[in-house]
């Protein structure tokens, strides 16, 4: 299956966080199946089979195994792990117990086909169905049972069927190297809201500098940091989250494509959209996605300038007359002569005293009136 809606190969966001289904190929285990997160699901498949260390315990009487289905496309390793967790105990987890009720699949349900049925419908249910996921299936037998037993997947959800290699191949030609379990450091997991804010453990350091630019939108300025704008994996526009949502809303209030219109009259979040720009359709995870891509770097400072600004500062105080101060830090004892305090700790401080001295004494009563402040003004 293609992806229509904003999806595709170019849609995938830098990390790879997957969920995925083990099934036992071992005869006194047929059936049976293991739920798991993954960053490096070539990787993984090995773990269990035992060819590598760190396999979960659990596979160990299902071996050998393979790895039927794989869902990815996650912004953040927490919110594939949250995904992880419902697809293990779907009666537990309150997004997933009424699909799970209708399938009848309960938490002990270790059936590959139940867990297919499952996570088939899980990809109509929020949060995950505005989230741009895509899902490749390793198995194509299990391929075929989806697509003729199980519930159809979203519009913007693109379904694939190959082995490893073509899974590589579609996220980038290779897996990471990060550790699938007790992973404590989570490299990317700002969720973006309809508001425009961001939650995040780790904020980005280019969002800061990244340069402003026009919503696509409401045509305002200040779109600016890749957590705080969406955009157009199409045409590269780019909008403040809260009015791509708005312009989404208005522009579905009549067509029943993204939803009964019920259900988007109780909707935080829109499922899709024209896009503003272009008008291509969009789902709504797939302008997030996007908008995470579109990260600018700082630019260098231009060294050149700096230095002559620093030059024509030094200048334009000796034609005042006064004592520019020296750069820090100072060496007290410059030249060939051996700093006699060995302790570092006291010389740093020594060389911070010289320097406020120094600056001080540049400071005199001349240079002060030179800029307009008397005595009188600084009392």
């Amino acid at each position: 299956m293609t992806d229509d809606r904003g999806g595709g190969a170019g849609s995938s966001l830098g990390a790879f966080y997957a969920c995925y289904l083990v099934g036992s190929l071992n005869p006194a285990m047929k059936g049976r199946s293991y739920v798991g997160f993954t960053v490096n699901p070539e990787r993984r498949i090995r773990q269990h089979n035992g060819v590598l260390a760190a396999g979960a315990r659990y596979t160990r009487r299902l071996r050998p195994c393979e790895m039927v289905l794989l869902v990815h496309g996650f912004p953040s390793k927490v919110q594939a792990m949250q995904f992880e967790w419902a697809w293990q105990k779907p009666a537990l987890s309150r997004a997933v117990r009424e699909a799970a009720a209708r399938l009848k699949v309960s938490d002990r349900s270790s059936s590959l086909v139940n867990k297919t049925r499952l996570v088939m419908a899980m990809l109509h249910v929020s949060p995950w169905n505005n989230l741009p996921l895509r899902v490749h299936f390793l198995n194509p037998e299990y391929a075929k049972l989806a697509k003729d037993k199980c519930d159809a997947p979203p519009e913007h959800v693109e379904v694939a069927v190959g082995d490893m290699d073509a899974l590589k191949r579609s996220v980038g030609g290779s897996f990471a190297d990060g550790k699938d379990l007790d992973d404590s450091e989570d490299e990317d997991s700002r969720v973006v809201t309809v508001d425009g804010d961001s939650i995040s453990e780790a904020p980005s350091a280019s969002g800061a500098f990244a340069p402003r630019r026009r919503c696509a939108a409401c045509g305002g300025e200040g779109v600016r940091g890749a957590g705080a704008r969406v955009a157009c994996p199409r045409c590269d526009c780019v909008a403040h989250p809260r009015c791509m949502a708005s312009h989404f809303f208005a522009s579905c209030a009549q067509s029943e494509k993204f939803g009964p219109r019920k259900e988007r009259a109780r909707a935080l979040i829109p499922r899709g959209g024209p896009c503003p720009a272009c008008g291509a359709s969009l789902s709504w995870g797939a302008v997030v996605a996007a908008g995470r891509r579109t990260r600018a770097r700082p630019a260098p400072p231009d060294r050149n300038e700096d230095t002559a600004g620093t030059a024509g500062a030094a200048g334009a105080a000796g034609a005042a007359g006064t004592k520019p101060p020296p750069p820090f830090p100072v060496d007290v004892d410059a030249g060939c002569t051996p700093n006699p305090n060995p302790n570092p700790k006291a010389a740093h401080a020594a060389r911070v005293a010289a320097w406020a001295d120094a600056s001080a004494d540049s400071l005199d009563e001349d240079a002060l009136n030179d800029e307009g402040l008397d005595e009188d003004a600084l009392n």
